[in-house]
């Protein structure tokens, strides 16, 4: 089982070091798992209020865009077949 689990990071990591996008990938994802951890922690309403306020549902349409356009500037800056 271990094995398993070594080599799986084992790919990971090369497919890390080779694809900047591979990385943005882990990297927002270990993102979503902090925030979803920090409002579970604290619960506290000030910081419920501030969340909402810059998550706001008109704003996330500009957060996909700029996401979409960090994952295609990386995606074009490490690419050699493009």
């Amino acid at each position: 089982m271990w094995g398993k689990i070594k080599a799986w990071c084992a790919r990971e990591w090369e497919a890390v070091k080779k694809s900047g996008t591979v990385l943005l990938g882990w990297l927002s994802t270990a993102a979503g798992f902090v925030g979803a951890a920090l409002v579970d922690l604290y619960q506290d309403p000030t910081v419920n209020t501030a969340l909402q306020a810059a998550l706001k549902p008109e704003y996330v349409p500009y957060y996909l865009i700029a996401f979409g356009l960090l994952i295609r500037f990386v995606r074009k800056r490490n690419a050699t077949d493009l």
